[in-house]
């Protein structure tokens, strides 16, 4: 059998069924081995809801992998999750504190010199 790449490097097999996966194995330059592989079984899993502290969670009867949640995050919203976002506290008491306070504006009803600190000066 004979099969052409297109434009794309696609290589169309007729016995293929849509869906099939194959093994690719490069024995060397222009020699190429396919193996059909298994169809892989989607594993259904079962979540009962459950209160805890106040909160209805889902529980799974199987733990999850924490590279494939992380790596199902990334595809999600397209950002590295390895890097942390930088905190921004907005709470008044938790933000830094300047020392020198900047833009304060004195009342109306005191003089220059009152909040300078110069009062004796006239």
């Amino acid at each position: 059998m004979t099969a052409i790449a297109d434009s794309k490097h696609r290589v169309t097999l007729r016995q293929a069924k849509p869906g099939d996966r194959f093994d690719v194995k490069i024995l060397e330059e222009g020699k190429y081995v396919l193996t059909r592989l298994e169809p892989v079984k989607p594993q259904t899993s079962s979540v009962r809801l459950v209160k805890r502290h106040g909160y209805t969670v889902g529980v799974l009867d199987h733990p999850i992998d924490p590279e494939a949640l992380r790596q199902a995050l990334a595809r999600i919203f397209h950002t590295p999750m390895e890097t942390p976002t930088p905190r921004r506290v907005r709470a008044r008491g938790l933000q830094a504190r300047i020392t020198a306070p900047v833009g304060r504006v004195p009342s109306r009803g005191a003089r220059g010199c009152e909040i300078s600190g110069l009062a004796d000066f006239p």
